[in-house]
């Protein structure tokens, strides 16, 4: 053994000597952030639609993104499918349940405990090469368990008329759309006090 490793060893063993005999300076574990610091709290899903809206409108943009780009990656999909810009603040109060037949009624709404959502996202869709903004209306459908956790049971999606003056398209089922995944995972993390709080 060299004189060189009997060194380097000799220097390990004294430091492993220093930590185990708590000889660590107070400067250094002063300057260490606290660990409860680097962890986000834990919060409680709200239990009103009313104070838990506004945190999924803030959050849902990224979540479906996310959903977006892992089924590119899924699919080897190179061309964009869209980009969510940003999901507009509730109007609970104008659920139009005339819109179409596939809505429930609210008579169908309040029978099966459901909570209705209504609500708006503005989307960036891209076509040879070009950008196109598009606005969605968004009626989604949400469940109560006996857990008192959350759920979508329904929603549907129709494009709205925005920038220019064209008809809006009929709703469809979208549940399993880009949205309505986002809305999934982001209530899974919601039930499990995984999310920012206001």
């Amino acid at each position: 053994m060299t004189r060189l490793s009997s060194y380097m060893i000799g220097s390990m063993l004294g430091m492993l000597g220093v930590i185990i005999g708590g000889g660590i300076s107070q400067a250094s574990a002063d300057s260490a952030p606290a660990p409860s610091s680097l962890i986000r709290p834990a919060i409680v899903c709200p239990s009103t639609i009313e104070t838990m809206l506004p945190m999924l409108l803030r959050d849902l943009p990224s979540y479906a993104n996310r959903v977006s780009t892992r089924a590119q990656v899924r699919d080897r999909a190179f061309n964009p499918r869209g980009v969510v810009i940003t999901a507009a603040q509730p109007e609970i109060s104008s659920l139009d349940m005339d819109v179409h037949a596939m809505i429930p009624s609210e008579e169908a709404i309040a029978s099966n405990g459901l909570t209705p959502l209504f609500f708006t996202t503005l989307e960036r869709h891209y076509r040879h090469g070009t950008a196109t903004r598009i606005q969605h209306y968004h009626w989604a459908f949400l469940t109560r368990t006996s857990a008192q956790e959350w759920g979508l049971a329904l929603m549907f999606s129709r494009i709205g008329d925005y920038p220019a003056q064209q008809p809006v398209s009929p709703p469809r089922e979208s549940r399993q759309g880009t949205i309505g995944q986002g809305i999934q995972l982001w209530l899974r993390d919601c039930n499990a006090g995984a999310v920012d709080a206001l």
